[in-house]
């Protein structure tokens, strides 16, 4: 791969690359590569600790059945307290992280198996779903979705807790299908009917919290689910797995992830056979889509949307921004409609072009020009204002209350990690200083052949609105990153 191309795969399979990250592809083959990915995603864990509330134990759900009505506000100021220091947690761990990767493939699978904290109502049943999917990430599509149909979380979030033989819930059923495992049209409603009767007793036990099959609850009929006689639970899931439609629909959720929008049918059903023949194993499927030409192909140029996370992640990761306190990035990628832990409905963020709109498109570019310290700070700050607005509207609640001022002010010195005030900068980056590690002058014309090196550099593809020539290292700089091709890898 030439650096160009190299520049695209870490891209497309990470969190922009840092220039560490480039120097090690500077000798693979795409092959080579993919399969040097994925491996090494594999071996990735956890190098943060958790929050502190993870060492406690959590609310039964017979105890919060027993609240007042006072008890329950209170409780649910704790839950949303606790699950703004996991999302904090969560993006540092992006930061931090060495395998890019594998991080990419929780917020996949988190996007896949969608559940979210503002109906679940329980930090530690959050986090225990977040625990399987960082376990099954890379591993076998069918433990993860076994896994997943039993998780309380889910149950609760999907009414498959509530599914009964005396009073039939077909919710859970219904998305299993369709999101989880064959999409839309490749089952009928006698299927979903037949299924759910299969999930029956499928429940979270209130004394314990955990899943429990209640044998009170079952419906030990006869079930026939797309033409093949089941009873449980189990033999459902085996039966959707059996279905040549479950490989092939993840496959191409796969290829709009990474590729483009629109699979290559051919290469779709090549890389879907190799998945069902290998049980589902995620790392066979993944090495073989990332090796595929169409990765690296002109005609998939730009054609990939960063989300905002990656947009703002990748960010501070590429140029190497100290993040004190995420708080910032959490709320601008909440601007910009990315919540981690509490997706907008059953089917997850829409991806692509689905996230610019002319809100977020703004949102993105002043959130952008804030973090690297292009903003005035005369004007109104109307990004962070939207943020803590759509923050309070879906009940995350913190300390946001000053931020406006910090993160309109950051300080414009890399040594300098504390404001005037004696608190530390959320968030510290000089561009100057990054520049001029890179041979820059901020205050000269960058002439060619530098100038041409550092568009490449900094955007993936050629920019929508080609810059000044005449223009100094740093205006050069904030063009480039406000420019519209900064969104797409």
């Amino acid at each position: 791969m030439n650096a160009n191309q190299t520049r695209t795969l870490l891209a497309r399979t990470g969190l922009d690359p840092t220039e560490a990250e480039l120097q090690g592809f500077e000798s693979r083959s795409q092959n080579d590569a993919a399969q040097w990915l994925v491996q090494h995603a594999k071996r990735n864990t956890a190098v943060l600790a958790l929050p502190e509330w993870t060492q406690q134990s959590a609310t039964l759900l017979s105890q919060r059945q027993a609240m007042t009505e006072p008890q329950r506000q209170a409780y649910r100021m704790a839950q949303n307290q606790a699950m703004q220091e996991l999302r904090q947690w969560w993006l540092k761990q992006m930061l931090a992280t060495s395998t890019p990767l594998a991080e990419r493939m929780e917020v996949f699978w988190h996007n896949h198996f969608v559940s979210s904290q503002l109906k679940v109502q329980d930090a530690h049943a959050m986090l225990n779903q977040h625990q399987l999917l960082r376990k099954h990430a890379l591993g076998s599509f069918r433990e993860m979705l076994f896994d997943l149909a039993q998780d309380p979380a889910m149950l609760v979030y999907l009414d498959g807790a509530q599914n009964r033989v005396q009073a039939p819930n077909e919710n859970f059923a219904r998305e299993v299908m369709e999101l989880f495992t064959l999409g839309e049209g490749n089952y009928t409603e006698t299927d979903v009917k037949e299924a759910a009767r299969g999930f029956a007793g499928w429940t979270v036990n209130p004394q314990t919290n955990r899943f429990v099959n209640d044998l009170l609850r079952r419906d030990t009929g006869g079930k026939t689910v797309l033409g093949k006689a089941v009873q449980t639970g189990e033999d459902v899931l085996n039966q959707l797995l059996a279905q040549p439609a479950c490989a092939k629909f993840l496959v191409e959720k796969l290829w709009r992830e990474f590729v483009s929008p629109t699979p290559n049918s051919a290469a779709v059903q090549r890389i879907a056979s190799r998945f069902r023949d290998s049980n589902y194993d995620i790392a066979t499927a993944l090495t073989a889509l990332l090796a595929e030409p169409a990765v690296l192909s002109p005609d998939n140029e730009a054609a990939l949307v960063k989300s905002p996370i990656e947009l703002l992640v990748g960010t501070a990761r590429r140029f190497g921004v100290l993040v004190n306190d995420a708080t910032p990035l959490m709320l601008a990628a909440a601007s910009m409609g990315q919540i981690l832990f509490a997706p907008p409905n059953v089917k997850g963020w829409q991806i692509g072009t689905a996230w610019i709109d002319a809100n977020t498109l703004l949102a993105r570019k002043q959130a952008i020009a804030r973090l690297f310290g292009f903003a005035d700070p005369s004007r109104p700050n109307a990004t962070m204002n939207r943020m803590q607005s759509q923050v309070a509207a879906n009940d995350m609640t913190g300390n946001a209350a000053d931020l406006p001022r910090r993160f309109r002010n950051p300080p414009r010195s890399v040594g300098k990690e504390t404001l005037a005030t004696g608190q530390v900068a959320p968030m510290v980056f000089d561009p100057q200083v990054w520049l001029i590690a890179r041979g820059i002058d901020p205050l000269n014309t960058v002439r060619e052949p530098m100038r041409g090196q550092f568009i490449a550099e900094v955007l993936h593809t050629a920019p929508a609105l080609p810059p000044d020539s005449s223009l100094e290292g740093l205006p050069l700089l904030r063009a480039l990153v406000a420019d519209a091709a900064y969104q797409v890898k």
